[in-house]
């Protein structure tokens, strides 16, 4: 008989057949428990170390006492990294021009004249939005108002503030046009006198005094405010800002006038600041310094470790539990310890598993100069089997059988030469 019943029968037991094979050849190879048990404790020891912390800060009066000269203290700051010299450059800054409208006024018939609404431009729906966009920078209270009911007022109602925000509308709109009108101006070449502009148009204009940074225009709640401040950043000087700003009582059109690039300033003015710096690098070196001296002594029981940390204030005797050295960052429930978390980083580069009970590391500051550390080990033990978790187990045997596939065809290549 035939057909697609017959056919799917057949292709079912060759299925099952093939499944039978399989599990019958990997029982044959699986690998014995003694030989996976070796292979766990080739890769799963257990070390516990104690360490004696130096605190850099706990030297940091003996570093000040160590400053150089103002002229070798000069010379150290200039071969510092160029992110460590920046952080002591003043802010950048900027002197900006503004032509601004009052939304107390009424929209200057010259601005609309030269730059007039669209036929279906619709006051009430426009004054609505301008209300809606803008209710943050203009209309919020300077404090909440609670009501007997509970409810929060924390705007004032557009019914109070709508003439507002009609001639807000209008001129927010036809300023905008402005705006972009000078920008394609400029674009093309054309000197554009902002300034005489906007009095031709019945705006005011007003320039910053000096340069500002962008925290000075930030806290500026009249012809500053956060997006000013926060597109200054990306505008050249002699450009204009990309949009009109809205502030609290005013709309502005802002160009960059000028521009200060960030600098260092005279050093006599940093100087304090950076012997600060420096005597906080030397304080690191003065911690593994006094732990780097404890390294004389030899053979030291973890009795006459400890006793070393009691040799100075300055110094803290830890110590880290017992951890599979095979096992991940996480398993360590002290992780986020400093020791811990530089036993943990520094493992590989001290030789920490290389260690016998008793041997002691080099002094070393940590990478982020907090602390010096002096490590001693407290030996070793192995890792019982039984506390491997199915994964691992999983793992052993896949590790086994390819080594047992990769030896058998090696032999077979080794007969057929």
């Amino acid at each position: 008989e035939g057909g697609a019943q017959t056919f799917e029968r057949v292709v079912r037991r060759g299925l099952r057949v093939n499944t039978y094979l399989a599990l019958i050849a990997r029982v044959a190879v699986a690998p014995p428990a003694d030989l996976l048990a070796d292979a766990w404790n080739e890769q799963h020891e257990e070390f516990a170390y104690g360490y004696i912390t130096a605190s850099a800060a706990s030297f940091k009066d003996d570093a000040m006492a160590e400053v150089p000269s103002d002229e070798d203290l000069e010379l150290w700051f200039a071969g510092q990294p160029e992110w460590e010299r920046n952080v002591l450059k003043t802010d950048e800054k900027w002197t900006i021009g503004s032509a601004f409208f009052n939304v107390d006024d009424a929209a200057p018939e010259a601005l609309t004249d030269a730059y007039p609404l669209a036929e279906d431009w619709d006051l009430e729906t426009e004054a609505t939005a301008f209300y809606q966009n803008n209710s943050w920078f203009m209309f919020k209270l300077d404090e909440e108002i609670v009501g007997e009911d509970g409810e929060i007022t924390r705007f004032i109602s557009q019914d109070e503030v709508q003439t507002k925000c009609e001639n807000g509308a209008i001129v927010l709109t036809s300023i905008k046009a402005w705006r972009d009108d000078m920008a394609a101006r400029m674009e093309a070449g054309e000197e554009v006198d902002i300034a005489m502009e906007a009095q031709e148009l019945g705006l005011g204009w007003h320039e910053s005094d000096e340069a500002m940074t962008r925290a000075q225009l930030l806290a500026d709640t009249e012809f500053g405010g956060g997006m000013l401040s926060t597109q200054v950043q990306s505008t050249e000087p002699g450009q204009l800002i990309p949009s009109p700003i809205v502030g609290k009582n005013t709309i502005q059109v802002a160009k960059v006038l000028s521009s200060v690039e960030p600098a260092l300033p005279p050093f006599s003015e940093i100087r304090d600041v950076v012997a600060g710096n420096w005597a906080d690098d030397r304080s690191g070196e003065l911690a593994k310094e006094a732990l780097a001296a404890l390294t004389d002594a030899e053979n030291l029981s973890d009795e006459e470790f400890q006793a070393l940390a009691d040799t100075s204030e300055k110094f803290t005797y830890g110590m880290r539990d017992w951890l599979d050295k095979g096992g991940s960052y996480g398993d360590d429930p002290n992780r986020d310890l400093p020791a811990n978390r530089f036993l943990a980083i520094q493992s590989m580069v001290l030789g920490l598993d290389e260690l016998e009970e008793g041997d002691l590391t080099q002094a070393t500051l940590a990478s982020d100069g907090q602390n010096a550390y002096l490590v001693r080990s407290l030996g070793s033990r192995p890792l019982d089997f039984s506390t491997a978790n199915p994964g691992q187990v999983q793992a052993l045997e896949n590790s086994a059988e390819k080594a047992a596939e990769e030896a058998a065809e090696a032999a077979e290549a080794a007969k057929a030469k």
